[in-house]
């Protein structure tokens, strides 16, 4: 496991707490349920250009550091969205909350959550390094990779 802090505004952090209540689950399970959405609806959040944006400054005393473990394959997944997503990781994590926290619940209470024996996403997540002469590719696949030469 992989001990981090990120940056919550409280009103999402609020929201991660009442969903703790409601679902018996831990803050760092709910995290990366809601933040997991997110990365199924990747095309809507991809930018492919730019720096990182990072959330609106907030007067002082409206957010905190929020300590949270995750798996390597979940810090992985959530290093990866930030270069793609051009986004901070804080500002990505505050996104799933809103949009995708109360579907996450709801799925919870209906039954609808897959049991699991680990914390680790669904979907397979690879790295691979080709090399064609003197240049080096990184190709990274949110899923099961085709047969790559």
């Amino acid at each position: 496991m992989i001990k981090t802090t990120y940056v919550m505004k409280h009103d999402v952090r609020e929201a991660l707490d009442r969903a703790m209540v409601r679902t018996g689950l831990g803050r760092d399970e709910l995290l990366v349920l809601a933040v997991e959405k997110t990365l199924q609806n990747h095309t809507e959040h991809e930018e492919e250009e730019g720096s990182i944006v990072y959330q609106e400054r907030s007067p002082v005393g409206t957010k905190s550091r929020v300590h949270v473990k995750l798996g390597k394959m979940e810090y992985e997944f959530f290093q990866d969205m930030r270069k793609f997503f051009k986004k901070s990781i804080s500002f990505i994590i505050a996104i799933s909350i809103v949009r995708y926290l109360d579907v996450v619940v709801q799925n919870i209470i209906n039954g609808k959550k897959c049991e699991k024996k680990d914390n680790y996403p669904e979907y397979k997540y690879t790295i691979l390094k080709k090399c064609i002469e003197t240049d080096v590719f990184w190709l990274i696949y949110w899923g099961l990779p085709p047969e790559v030469e």
